[in-house]
């Protein structure tokens, strides 16, 4: 059988710019609605599985008759600070390359109440050899219910802009998850990202992962 090379190249590197593109940080959380407390500081680690459709021009290059749908296994590691007790800042990064930096304010609740409430914004950053990098703005809301000091139930709403060289779309979509342990704790969140770009699919993806001195 004749391997087409320059084929196999094109799908590793599609492999690649998906699983990077998808790993900005832009639909993952692994926190809930409250603030990291004043002055201190929570950190953890996880993993992400995304999964993508692609567009139509990937089928051209690749000569494939039906969309293509790509995933992927990407490392993640997060830490936030507490400016006061409504505000904190976060810089997310993964095994790939991917940087996000956002800033967090706490509207409804505190760190003792029920039910919170917050909204955030950020950017995240890639730079991809030959493919001008990856430019992302997020504007994630987060509602969360705390039944007891050990579960909280969240979810998070969110706008993205993504631009990847020449190219730039919007996603609306969000994600739910389960935060299981006091201030160190498990996270599992599933997400899903829509968008109606003629270059870009949508996306889904499964977040798992571990924070400590959380609130």
């Amino acid at each position: 059988m004749k391997i087409n090379y320059q084929q196999f190249y094109y799908l590793f590197l599609l492999a690649m710019i998906g699983m990077s593109t998808q790993s900005c940080v832009s639909n993952k959380a692994f926190q809930t609605a409250r603030t990291t407390t004043e002055g201190e500081v929570s950190y953890g680690g996880g993993i992400s599985l995304p999964r993508a459709d692609f567009f139509e021009g990937v089928q051209d290059t690749l000569g494939a008759s039906e969309p293509l749908s790509l995933g992927g296994f990407v490392l993640e590691f997060f830490g936030r600070y507490g400016i006061n007790e409504k505000l904190d800042i976060g810089l997310n990064a993964s095994l790939i390359g991917t940087s996000n930096f956002d800033v967090k304010y706490q509207f409804l609740g505190d760190h003792e109440s029920e039910i919170a409430g917050s909204i955030s914004a950020g950017v995240g950053i890639l730079r991809i050899d030959g493919n001008g990098g990856v430019l992302e703005f997020n504007l994630p809301a987060y509602f969360s219910w705390h039944p007891s000091e050990n579960f909280a139930i969240y979810a998070s709403p969110r706008y993205i802009f993504r631009r990847v060289g020449d190219d730039s779309a919007n996603f609306l979509g969000g994600l739910g998850g389960l935060k299981i342990g006091g201030r160190n704790a498990f996270f599992a969140e599933y997400g899903f990202l829509g968008t109606n770009s003629d270059i870009f699919g949508s996306q889904t993806q499964l977040n798992m992962g571990f924070g400590i001195n959380l609130n």
